[in-house]
């Protein structure tokens, strides 16, 4: 391929930019916006190239793999999915045909040590039998209402939910318990979104959207039980001040229902390399090593160009295109030239702050056995020992999954995976406190007090590890893990907004910030979805349900 002016330029080489590029070039080239497009550049088929601007594919999703444990993958970014993400569910699984595996991560849960407390996540229902005046605080350490004890955390804020949009409990009630129903819950959840949209706080009076959720929620759950949720979900970020309307929808969905989740057996990179794979075998070209510094619009209505200032080694170029899909973390765009035309649209600069960017950070250990077997899930004698999935703490790890094994008993722990303020401990260990690269050899001390916390945590001489490796998403391009949409903004509004940000220009923003389902692969390749529906008039893709709604 070598035009001066390409149909469709894509900056990023995640998973959005990949499914984007795939998309394009394996949809049916008859399409009347399509084949327009060719047209136009004089060829018979689409000129597509994609821009990455490190030296390898994947974005925030990035499968590690330790020289000890070739085997075991080390997820340093994006982890899994449920059938409820029914595009990438359906995608990897029915279209692309990867293999898959369950994640059990996600649904086995074993310890929690809070407060100085060890106990077993089945302690904060246990059976009646096992139940006394004193076992909250003695045994479970908190100091509940009586209608708040003997109920999961997470059923706790679903009464706090409930109790602030009593109109829509029967809603939340029924996708609770049509979370195994993927086709029944996706029909709910459309009529929850609806009916949130015009709901208000009963406590405050405000539209859901106007109230941040940590308000929600100590007007209708006590403080203890609000330190519990967030104390034993190993998150600092899920219930802050975010807006009630998405973080209600999103922390509701992904955390109450009961639902089986999915990990690629090869790592989740697997994802976007195959894409990546797939769009270069039908025409496509990728350049890694090239960032974009600016772009800016030449002439008007269908002779319009771009024109993108792209940096490769340490030269500056430009390149046109007919149009451009920024397929970029919020952090991303903000590093762009401030000469930009994008910026001198104010709607845009205040679209763009419409989300936050929250900071994670993950801390995987090999070691020579999977001593967490040797380990009782709970501090009784008759408990089985510690297996698979996850416990959590309130020290500074916050959250450990307890991954897979070699045939030689070498085996990965996801030791630590912390965000907002926990990220801030372990950048006491990095040179400057900030981390650069994102991914890096970890101090021999940010170690030491890994293990020191593992053992305080699990009460047993856990060893030391045989390697270490740490990731640090708030390094630069990313500016953190993950996005929430925040209070006053009508997020359903936003999104078609942001993602053409300039209706006289094609250029098109998509990505995992500005989508309904933030946080996850979903969010991601839903927004791209969009774009290509609504931008170049793509038909919904094959392998999703016929009444999935990407998004607005």
């Amino acid at each position: 391929m070598s035009r001066d002016v390409l149909d469709v330029a894509i900056v990023g080489g995640g998973v959005s930019g990949c499914y984007c590029g795939y998309r394009l070039l394996t949809a049916d080239r008859t399409l009347p916006a399509l084949r327009s497009l060719s047209r136009a550049s004089g060829g018979d088929t689409l000129s597509v190239a994609l821009y990455e601007s490190s030296d390898r594919i994947g974005g925030r999703l990035w499968s590690y793999r330790f020289p000890e444990l070739p085997d075991v993958v080390a997820d340093l970014g994006g982890m899994c999915f449920s059938p409820l993400h029914a595009n990438v569910y359906n995608l990897c699984k029915n279209h692309l045909r990867l293999e898959t595996e369950e994640a059990d991560e996600f649904s086995v849960y074993n310890l929690q040590h809070i407060r100085n407390h060890r106990y077993a996540f089945c302690d904060y229902c246990p059976p009646e039998k096992d139940r006394s005046d004193s076992f909250y605080p003695r045994s479970v350490p908190y100091f509940l209402s009586e209608q708040e004890k003997w109920r999961y955390p997470t059923d706790l804020m679903l009464g706090a939910f409930k109790k602030a949009t009593p109109a829509v409990a029967p809603l939340l009630d029924a996708l609770k318990k049509e979370g195994e129903e993927p086709a029944k819950a996706r029909r709910i959840i459309e009529q929850l979104k609806l009916e949130l949209q015009k709901a208000h706080d009963a406590g405050s009076g405000l539209p859901l959207h106007d109230c941040g959720f940590w308000s929600l929620l100590s007007r209708h759950a006590s403080q203890e039980a609000y330190d519990m949720a967030t104390s034993s979900s190993g998150f600092y970020s899920t219930t802050q001040n975010w807006n009630a309307y998405d973080t209600l929808l999103g922390a509701f969905v992904d955390f109450s229902v009961p639902q089986t989740w999915t990990k690629l057996k090869e790592g989740y990179d697997a994802l976007p390399r195959e894409l990546a794979q797939r769009f270069v075998g039908h025409g496509g070209e990728v350049h890694t090593r090239t960032r974009l510094r600016g772009l800016e619009v030449q002439g008007e209505g269908a002779e319009a160009v771009i024109t993108m200032r792209l940096e490769a080694n340490g030269y500056v170029r430009t390149q046109q295109a007919r149009n451009v899909i920024l397929a970029m973390p919020q952090r991303s765009v903000r590093l762009l030239d401030p000469d930009s035309f994008l910026f001198r649209n104010g709607q845009f600069v205040e679209d763009l702050g419409a989300v936050t960017c929250e900071p994670a950070s993950k801390l995987f250990l090999a070691f020579a056995e999977p001593w967490w077997r040797k380990v009782q899930a709970a501090p009784n004698p008759f408990a089985p020992t510690i297996r698979s999935g996850q416990s959590a703490t309130d020290l500074p790890l916050r959250l450990c999954y307890y991954l897979g094994s070699e045939e030689n008993g070498k085996s990965l722990l996801l030791a630590s995976f912390t965000d907002s303020i926990g990220v801030e401990y372990w950048n006491g260990y990095l040179p400057r406190g900030r981390p650069n690269p994102l991914v890096i050899d970890p101090p021999p001390e940010m170690v030491q007090d890994a293990v020191r916390q593992l053992r305080a945590m699990h009460d047993f001489p856990v060893p030391e590890p045989l390697a270490a490796v740490f990731a640090h998403w708030g390094a630069d391009p990313y500016g953190g893990g993950y996005h929430f949409w925040n209070t006053h903004v009508r997020s359903w509004e936003v999104m078609p907004r942001i993602r053409r940000p300039s209706p006289g220009a094609n250029v098109f923003l998509c990505g995992e910030a500005y989508s309904a389902k933030q946080g996850w692969v979903e969010g991601a390749i839903n927004t791209a979805e969009m774009t290509l529906e609504t931008g170049f008039g793509l038909p919904r893709p094959s392998w999703t349900p016929e009444d999935y709604d990407f998004g607005p």
